[in-house]
């Protein structure tokens, strides 16, 4: 995700870019076990759950849109089908 940011938006970002990022994630990530032990691991898996949660409501909203929305397109092609029978 991070690639496609620094790449202006880019889906497909530069390789050299990819693995700069690559990395650079892994490297952040390993100096932080290294330095923190156990404790470390117990940090950067709250950290993940906590940065995750938001968006499982932001993905819970989406699903419910999505169901509304199918539900009335789903109606309006009945309404169609029946005014088209009529003729």
């Amino acid at each position: 995700m991070i690639d496609s940011i620094t790449a202006g938006g880019k889906l497909e970002a530069p390789v050299l870019q990819r693995i700069f990022w690559a990395i650079d994630q892994g490297m952040i990530a390993i100096a932080l076990l290294y330095g923190g032990g156990e404790a470390a691991l117990t940090s950067l898996q709250s950290g993940s759950v906590s940065t995750g949660l938001p968006f499982t409501f932001v993905l819970i909203v989406m699903c419910f849109s999505l169901f509304l929305g199918l539900r009335r397109i789903y109606k309006a092609r009945e309404w169609l089908f029946d005014e088209l029978e009529k003729y």
